[in-house]
């Protein structure tokens, strides 16, 4: 038996190891480093953390059962009883995700059943899976069903989702109890001489010596999870289709132009403070331009509701004639549009070909696979190579980006964005705080990554936003004041009182 174990033990550690090669290894890599940059390059870090977990899950589970079979000790039934109640708890009030922790993670992995439970088996295994079905599905805990639910009824359609709220409760409770009575049955197996070949599961008595037994709750769970899996998604489609309706209601009709981007009366509040005050911009195709206006003018948050960092209080973001507004960062990434930060956000602990490489393995369709090595992905390979010396950081392609200079990671930030191939790019603030000499580098560097694409940038620096802008849109105090080209936006009188001028006065007196 010892020997299975040193084996098993190697066999994981190779595979393992193997696993950190592949496409979904490096993006688990990339998500323990920055998760929120994830996101922005194109992939849901909830799908990818769940697919984590279920690998974690079947090394631990053959870990456990290697173990049991050396150790006749269990846990108390009263221990495992609280810990149970625990993780479900935890689940149903929002805090799931702390259960995700390694030191909680490893308490509720310590969960067992003990033989003398007896019939309090397979109610045993239910909170445990109502706990894994709300990870997987609702990890806010009950609350976040409420703020959809609530969101529906702001529709007026609370009503018309009956039968699907139904459906959906009766096939989840049917997946629980028939992966319940399969969990009880493999491992009441494990335990027949000491408890016979029946299982007491909820009033019912399963045999597990029975063919039929076995098809019925083999049956009835994946075809449980199966019908869940198809209402969970109707009632998504309903659900779109009718927040899809209230938008078409604010549909102009007979668009006669397509823009890159278009903003319409798009406005922000967090409480009762408007921070975005019904904002119009539209920005054609290959067009430059840039977003100047005072410090809280509401610039960054702009660009956070663009990109799907905010969700707007109202008002529409078209990509493409496309509506965004509403969707997630990876979703709106996928559809075209990729950003930078105003705070440097790469994966520091990764190197600089590797954060490029990262950035790169969707739009190629390699995404969640674990079945090929990124050594052998040769257009993957060529792709982020060329950004290297788009970027001009060939030399320092195995350096770890955290131990670059802070020119060198923001022009990192910039391969990182334009390396998923989006035609939108939206950067913040770009130049802050770069010398003269580093900024002058930056703004060609800028100019010839984005050649042929649409660049809206956010800048204080006036050398910057008229050396670069094809139109400049003045932002201050959540409002477009003026939307138009560089001289004339200079020449507005309405911009030099609200905040050209004064900027370009102080400008000149730092000698800047």
């Amino acid at each position: 038996m010892y020997y299975l174990i040193a084996f098993y033990c190697f066999l994981c550690t190779a595979a393992m190891y193997a696993f950190t090669g592949t496409p979904l290894g490096r993006i688990l890599n990339a998500v323990r480093d920055n998760p929120e940059r994830v996101e922005f390059i194109g992939y849901n870090t909830q799908r990818v953390r769940y697919i984590a977990f279920m690998v974690s899950g079947f090394f631990a589970g053959v870990g456990g059962g290697l173990r049991r079979s050396t150790s006749r000790s269990s846990t108390r039934p009263t221990a495992w009883r609280r810990r149970v109640r625990a993780a479900t708890c935890c689940s149903l009030s929002s805090a799931a995700p702390l259960l995700l922790r390694p030191d909680h993670r490893r308490r509720a992995a310590g969960v067992r059943l003990d033989p003398a439970v007896g019939a309090e088996q397979g109610l045993a295994a239910v909170p445990g899976l109502i706990f894994l079905f709300m990870v997987m599905y609702a990890p806010g805990g009950v609350a976040s069903l409420i703020m959809m639910n609530l969101r529906v009824a702001a529709f007026g359609k609370l009503k018309t989702l009956w039968v699907s709220y139904l459906a959906l409760a009766g096939t989840a409770l049917a997946a629980i109890i028939g992966v319940a009575a399969v969990v009880e049955m493999i491992y009441h197996i494990q335990l027949n001489a000491a408890l016979g070949p029946v299982v007491p599961f909820m009033g019912a008595k399963l045999n597990t010596q029975s063919l039929d037994t076995w098809f019925g709750a083999v049956f009835l769970m994946v075809a449980a999870i199966g019908l869940f899996e198809v209402t969970r998604r109707m009632f998504k489609q309903q659900w779109g289709t009718i927040r899809g309706r209230n938008r078409a209601r604010d549909q102009a009709p007979g668009v006669a132009m397509t823009y890159a981007l278009e903003l319409k009366d798009l406005r922000k509040s967090f409480g009762r403070t408007d921070i975005i005050r019904g904002v119009d911009l539209q920005v054609a195709q290959g067009e430059r331009v840039g977003v100047i206006g005072p410090n809280g003018a509401g610039k960054s948050t702009l660009f956070n509701l663009i990109s799907g960092r905010l969700e707007p209080s109202s008002g529409q973001v078209l990509l493409n004639g496309q509506r965004i507004d509403g969707k997630k960062p990876y979703e709106i990434n996928r559809l075209g549009l990729s950003r930078s930060f105003q705070i440097t956000n790469i994966f520091p602990r990764l190197s600089v070909f590797e954060n490029l490489r990262c950035a790169v393995l969707w739009s190629p369709g390699y995404r969640y696979t674990f079945l090929r090595f990124l050594s052998k992905l040769d257009d993957v390979n060529q792709r982020a190579e060329e950004l290297l010396e788009m970027i001009h950081m060939g030399k320092k392609r195995d350096v770890l980006a955290m131990n670059l200079t802070y020119a060198e990671q923001r022009a990192l930030e910039i391969g990182v964005t334009i390396a998923g191939g989006a035609n939108v790019i939206l950067l913040d603030e770009p130049t802050a705080g770069m010398s003269r000499a580093e900024t002058s580098r930056f703004i060609e560097l800028i100019k010839e990554v984005t050649v042929g694409k649409t660049l809206l940038t956010v800048e204080h620096d006036m050398g910057v936003v008229f050396g670069l802008a094809d139109k400049i849109a003045v932002v201050v105090y959540g409002e477009v004041i003026a939307y138009d080209e560089p001289e004339k936006v200079r020449a507005s009188q309405k911009v030099q009182e609200a905040y050209l001028g004064s900027v370009i006065a102080a400008q000149q007196e730092g000698g800047h």
